[in-house]
Order: structure tokens, then C-alpha cells, then sequence
């Protein structure tokens, strides 16, 4: 079933570039087929919803890589390219990537 909620969102962001701004238990459902007793999430109430744009989209589609894969480059560059920026970026890039590194740790 989590299989098939993440591939629905991912659908939603990284194909669509539309997507539900406040995913919560309460917005999702479960559906259970009669026929096999198969499991398929309902997504509810799209009343705050996100548009992205194709640059943002693909920004995060490399953000999700990058984190997939650890890439603490990667993910720098996808941040960036997203026009996120924290207060170490400019004047302390170490402190970004050990940020990431933190963040990705087991």
C-alpha cells in the first residue's frame, strides 16, 4: 500500500507538477477491491493544491535523486537550482554540505 501512496505523490510532483499542498491521514483513503482484497489509496480533498512549474519540477525530481542516491553534491546543485539558499550557502559551503550529510545520516 506505502508503495502506492509514494508512486501516487510522485505521479503528482515529479510527472504532473500538480499536487495536493497538505498531505495528511486525514486526506487519504483505502480502498479495498471485493474482488482480491487488493488495497488502492483514495487521495482526498484537493482544495490547497500546488502548481509547479516544469523548472521546479525537475528541481525536484533531482532533489529526490540526489537524496535516493546520497549524492550530497547532487542535492546542493538540485537545492540551488530551486532557488533555496540558508544563511552558510554563500559564505560557508561546508556547513551546507555537512548539513546534508547530517540529514542523509542513517
Amino acid at each position: 500500500l506505502m508503495s502506492r501512496v509514494i508512486s501516487a505523490y510522485a505521479q503528482c510532483i515529479f510527472v504532473d507538477g500538480f499536487f495536493n499542498a497538505d498531505p495528511h491521514a486525514g486526506n487519504l483513503l483505502v480502498r479495498v477491491s471485493p474482488h482480491g482484497g487488493e488495497a488502492m489509496p483514495v487521495l482526498l480533498d484537493f482544495g490547497m493544491t500546488v502548481r509547479l512549474t516544469e523548472s521546479q519540477r525537475l528541481g525536484y525530481a533531482r532533489l529526490a535523486v540526489a537524496a535516493h542516491e546520497m549524492d550530497v553534491a547532487a542535492l546542493r546543485s538540485a537545492v540551488t537550482s530551486l532557488g533555496l539558499v540558508n544563511s552558510q550557502s554563500g559564505d560557508m559551503p561546508d556547513r551546507d554540505l555537512a548539513f546534508w550529510r547530517f540529514f542523509m545520516r542513517d
